[in-house]
């Protein structure tokens, strides 16, 4: 640390209540990091690990940051231990501390981990697993041969359905309940027999997350992880541009398994989820989707099925009644013919 004062610290463009202290670059070398001197409170009380209640609006600003990080930019500060992370005061947010341990993520981990997310609340768990490719922890080989992915497959529901609670309301929007570093310790029980690979940044990324997870249930026993990365997954697929692996996910959980096409009442499920974890009307769900390309294609694929359902809807009312009156007009054309063949054999009268 550098006695500077903190007025040269600069604001995350991603987050502005996020604090960054500058490096003090003379004093930089390839093996020290000296970066300005934060004047701030630690979160977590004194001696302890335990963060403080009234702090706990800072930490969820923290797990923001950190996704963000981790889902979007792919350059992500790799160990926000309670001793990195201070309370600067004043209503100036939180500040990051100690940039000496940093992880970089490529796109490819980057989509994967969101579509994974999705699909895994989606309990599309085929889905899931055919995604760790992506994220850089199953072997080609493992992934290419069909016997084993179906075995892995099934093994990581078998996993999911242990680890995650789902509570499921009528129009099955709850998110399940979830331990980041007990569903850690599942997927990893797997490992042994589908020859995982740990590559670096899964286990620096896995390690913040999880310490985040500690220090936010130390505040609150029912923060749950996956209610913070699903708000932003679900935000992040609806912007998705086509041909993407999340624009891939989008189609994946909204298609209608009879029709194939876009199901309205599983899209519109998405951007009311999107709306309630960001506490924004729907409305603005859809506004902010439409300004992108990926959002306007999903649009208009979304608008093609329902157009398609309407037609197929309106062309079976109107078959139907079609019936119906060919049914209606071969009853009177039976009845007619009974009437006059009874009438022709009527035995004639003499006059």
């Amino acid at each position: 640390s550098s006695s500077s004062s903190s007025s040269s610290s600069s604001s995350s463009p991603i987050i502005p209540q996020i604090i960054i202290p500058q490096p003090i670059e003379a004093l930089c070398t390839d093996q020290v990091v000296v970066m300005e001197w934060i004047e701030g409170s630690k979160l977590t009380q004194s001696g302890g690990s335990t963060v403080r209640r009234e702090d706990l609006p800072l930490l969820a600003l923290g797990v923001q940051f950190t996704l963000k990080q981790l889902l979007e930019t792919g350059v992500m500060h790799a160990d926000p231990h309670a001793g990195n992370l201070l309370n600067v005061g004043g209503g100036r947010g939180l500040a990051y501390l100690d940039f000496g341990l940093v992880s970089k993520v490529p796109l490819c981990v980057r989509e994967g981990t969101i579509s994974a997310v999705v699909r895994l609340v989606a309990r599309d768990y085929k889905g899931v697993a055919a995604l760790f490719g992506d994220l850089m922890l199953l072997p080609r080989r493992v992934m290419e041969d069909p016997i084993q992915l179906q075995a892995f497959t099934e093994a990581l529901e078998g996993v999911a359905i242990k680890v995650l609670a789902f509570d499921d309301d009528e129009d099955g929007s709850t998110l399940p309940s979830i331990r980041f570093d007990q569903a850690l310790a599942a997927v990893l029980s797997l490992a042994p027999a589908f020859e995982f690979k740990l590559p670096p940044y899964f286990l620096n990324n896995a390690r913040a997350l999880a310490t985040l997870e500690g220090l936010a249930k130390s505040a609150d026993p029912d923060f749950n992880v996956i209610t913070e990365v699903y708000a932003f997954a679900v935000t992040r697929i609806l912007a998705a541009p086509p041909g993407s692996t999340l624009s891939d996910t989008l189609y994946a959980v909204t298609r209608d398994q009879e029709t194939g096409r876009v199901s309205s009442k599983k899209a519109m499920r998405i951007i009311k989820d999107a709306a309630r974890l960001a506490g924004v009307p729907a409305s603005t769900v859809v506004y902010d989707a439409l300004k992108t390309h990926g959002g306007r294609s999903f649009a208009r694929r979304w608008a093609w099925a329902w157009a398609s359902s309407v037609v197929t809807s309106v062309m079976r009312q109107i078959m139907q009644w079609t019936r119906n009156q060919i049914s209606d007009f071969a009853s009177v054309i039976r009845r007619m013919f009974r009437k006059f063949s009874m009438v022709g054999m009527r035995p004639e009268v003499a006059t």
